[in-house]
Order: structure tokens, then C-alpha cells, then sequence
């Protein structure tokens, strides 16, 4: 189940991002974002050895549970950006590529 709906995720995370930035904010808006997600390593890996080197399993589970709905509830109420600054440009077709195929002799 994870690595379906990480690949899902992933995906919609940089899709947000790109989204809710400008051309001129989307390097910072990208470092923020590798950051904190660099960060959830570390600090879950200090949760989990706090937690189950005090407590018993079941309060791991119970733990990583009420952080999953805490940012399951928060992920539901952030806003859907809008278009902000310039729409990217698309490629411009070449002579090579425009009006009627081109036959090779």
C-alpha cells in the first residue's frame, strides 16, 4: 500500500509546489520542502526510539497514528493555489514540424 500511494503522493507534493510558487519563489519553496521532509527522518526516528524504548509497541502505533491524522486533517484544509506570475511557455513548433508533413526523397 505505501509504495503505490507514494508514488502518488510524491507526485501530488510537487505538483502543490509548483502551484503555490513563481518562477522567483520556487527554488526556496523547493529547499523549504526538502528540508522538512530531510527533517521527518530524523525526528521519526526519534520518536520511534523514545517510544519504543519506554513504553510498549502498541503506544509506537498509537502515536504514528495520531500524527497521520493530524497531517491527514491539516493536508484536507490547505487551499488550492491559484496560477500565479507567467504560464510557462510551451515549445514553439520548428518549420520542420508546422503545416503538412514533409516527404523524404
Amino acid at each position: 500500500f505505501c509504495g503505490a500511494g507514494g508514488g502518488i503522493l510524491w507526485v501530488g507534493c510537487g505538483q502543490q509546489l509548483t502551484l503555490s510558487s513563481t518562477p522567483e519563489t520556487l527554488s526556496k519553496h523547493n529547499g523549504v520542502f526538502f528540508a522538512i521532509f530531510m527533517a521527518s527522518s530524523v525526528v521519526g526516528n526519534l520518536v520511534a526510539a523514545f517510544v519504543l524504548g519506554s513504553l510498549e509497541q502498541w503506544y509506537f502505533y498509537l502515536v504514528m497514528t495520531v500524527f497521520a491524522a493530524i497531517s491527514s486533517i491539516i493536508f484536507f484544509f490547505t487551499n488550492v493555489p491559484e496560477a500565479k506570475g507567467e504560464p510557462v511557455p510551451t515549445e514553439e513548433k520548428s518549420e520542420v514540424t508546422k503545416g503538412e508533413p514533409q516527404k523524404l526523397e
